[in-house]
């Protein structure tokens, strides 16, 4: 008989404990008034942050895939992410970017806690990206500096001279500056 009731007890436990309920407690503490809460129905995104040492392909950098990953001796020379980005900022052409002349567009500070960064970089450090695809970019933005809504993807992170490129897909909005603005 004790045999059994030891058995049965941790399934009784089982069956009769529904598990950790969270209560909300109006003021007052009327028990009446108590009602359990639910988790929310969407996770929250995961960490923008880019773990030099241990990111690989396939890993989840918020709503970010890692397409690829590129690294030597002991620096993380590329992180390319998949997946799009819509953002607000600053755009202007330069003559120097590092790697020759293109677009540099600077992104709101709004928006940093949406931008993927490797460990060690604060926010100040991670809102500039050079537009890698120079042709569209003339298309869609224009010569001048200004201010616009785009769209971004393939986001390339690294340890190198240009830390930051992305791809513009799309220019969503577009107000350029006037020239007496620069």
């Amino acid at each position: 008989m004790k045999t059994l009731f030891l058995l049965t007890l941790p399934l009784l436990c089982l069956v009769g404990c529904p598990g950790p309920r969270t209560t909300t407690t109006t003021t007052g503490g009327d028990a009446a008034a108590e009602k359990p809460t639910l988790p929310p129905a969407v996770e929250a995104p995961a960490p923008l942050i880019i773990d030099k040492v241990k990111i690989k392909v396939g890993d989840r950098v918020g709503t970010f895939t890692v397409k690829s990953v590129q690294r030597a001796e002991g620096f993380l020379l590329d992180v390319t992410l998949d997946g799009e980005l819509e953002v607000s900022g600053k755009y202007h052409y330069s003559d120097f970017t590092g790697d020759g002349d293109g677009w540099i567009f600077e992104i709101d500070a709004g928006a940093a806690n949406r931008l993927p960064y490797l460990s060690g970089e604060g926010p100040e450090q991670i809102r500039m990206y050079v537009l890698s695809n120079s042709p569209e970019a003339l298309t869609l933005l224009g010569k001048g500096p200004g201010t616009a809504v785009v769209v971004l993807d393939g986001l390339s992170i690294g340890e190198r001279q240009i830390d930051r490129r992305a791809r513009l897909v799309r220019a969503l909005k577009v107000t350029p500056t006037a020239p007496d603005e620069k």
